[in-house]
């Protein structure tokens, strides 16, 4: 078993081994023999095949050879949004590990890893569906990022891609990404959010994809996941500590009806990627989760693939990439950027007499987290000089909400 992530299940498997010491696994094992039973041990439903950690509603998608190809091809789909680029974070040189969490098939591991290759690259994945034969700097591990992690060393660069089904708790995992990341270190979020959108007026209110986006997002609640939780990443970056947080929104076209020729191609392979995914994910979502019967699903699983190949209907996904920079005040505080935070703020709070001091405590904090990354303009004053201008003492006692 690996020693870089603890999980409240003994599945953290190690798939690859690396010659680099950095990640300080135990001794080398090969594929065949590093995967227990239990992980190899798949659910078998209605056809498909899914993962077998807990309850198997932790991230509701198979993860068979139809998946496998179906995953490959959503790849390609961001290497369009994206120009062409692995990620959009403005990653310096000397970067040398980095996480991908939720990897899927490995295919974005492998493609780091070979562009760069004095980079440990490590993914972790619920299912162990890897290639084995992978870079030198690359490995992959078999557990539940929504875990605890216990990672012995931080990471330069995090990132994760389409997670949104597969994690309850987005602060959680973000706190944890914070407490992981090195002073300086970036993240970088290519996530989704549903229900789906039409901007023209072209779908019917009654139109099975869309209904298909307003039933998945009910589906998932039932389970402690919120479809949308994409639209706060933004602000959850910022209330964990995360500084320079840049957002870029798209909208990717289902199908090859809209303009230009990036758009065209895009909306093409969208399509398949959309069609090919809809009966695995819908079978989990319709019956396993709103107990629709399976005549019933298969109904609408024909119904949904014809409407989503029919080009009358302009049906959009939202996507978002959002990436921000953890930040280090540990020359100030003396402590890991998380202890920064907390018992800054803490302070800040136990010290405000007033809801309007706390909001100028906070204001303060945010900016001193700035001026670490702005030399050589390195003064920051401390919390004891935050609040020497006070005009309203009105309130003696701390205040309790932020």
């Amino acid at each position: 078993m690996s020693h870089l992530l603890h999980s409240n299940l003994s599945t953290s498997i190690c798939l690859h081994n690396s010659p680099s010491p950095s990640f300080a696994l135990s001794p080398p094992h090969s594929i065949t023999t590093s995967l227990s039973s239990s992980i190899t041990a798949f659910r078998h439903e209605n056809g498909r095949r899914y993962h077998n950690h807990g309850d198997g509603l932790t991230y509701p998608l198979p993860n068979d050879t139809d998946e496998i190809n179906r995953l490959e091809l959503q790849h390609k789909v961001w290497e369009i949004s994206l120009n062409k680029r692995l990620y959009l974070a403005p990653l310096p040189p000397t970067i040398t590990s980095v996480l991908d969490i939720g990897c899927g098939t490995g295919i974005w591991c492998i493609e780091f890893a070979d562009a760069h290759p004095d980079v440990q690259v490590l993914g972790i994945d619920l299912s162990p569906i890897q290639p084995s034969n992978v870079p030198p700097n690359c490995r992959f591990l078999v557990d539940d990022a929504n875990a605890a992690w216990a990672f012995p060393e931080k990471f330069d660069f995090i990132h994760t891609r389409a997670l949104n089904f597969g994690v309850k708790d987005w602060d959680a995992l973000l706190a944890q990404a914070f407490e992981h990341l090195a002073p300086g270190g970036w993240i970088e979020l290519d996530e989704f959010h549903v229900p789906l959108e039409c901007d023209d007026g072209s779908a019917a209110a009654d139109s099975a994809v869309l209904q298909w986006g307003v039933m998945g997002a009910e589906a998932v609640a039932k389970i402690g996941t919120d479809a949308r939780a994409a639209l706060r990443h933004g602000e959850r970056l910022r209330e964990v500590g995360f500084v320079e947080v840049h957002e870029q929104k798209m909208k990717w076209p289902i199908g090859p009806w809209a303009a230009g020729e990036k758009e065209k191609k895009m909306g093409q392979l969208f399509l398949k990627d959309m069609s090919d995914g809809a009966p695995g994910l819908s079978v989990k979502l319709l019956n396993g989760l709103l107990g629709w019967e399976m005549s019933r699903v298969d109904a609408f699983i024909e119904r949904l693939r014809a409407e989503m190949w029919n080009p009358k209907g302009h049906i959009l996904g939202a996507e978002a990439s959002i990436r921000c920079q953890a930040a280090s005040l540990s020359k100030e505080f003396g402590g890991q950027p998380s202890f920064c935070r907390e018992k800054s703020l803490q302070l800040l709070k136990k010290m405000a007499e007033s809801a309007e001091e706390w909001q100028e405590g906070k204001a303060w904090w945010w900016s001193a987290v700035q001026r670490v990354f702005s030399p050589p303009n390195r003064n920051i004053s401390r919390p004891r000089d935050v609040f020497t201008n006070r005009k309203n003492r009105g309130h003696k006692k701390p205040i309790n909400s932020r």
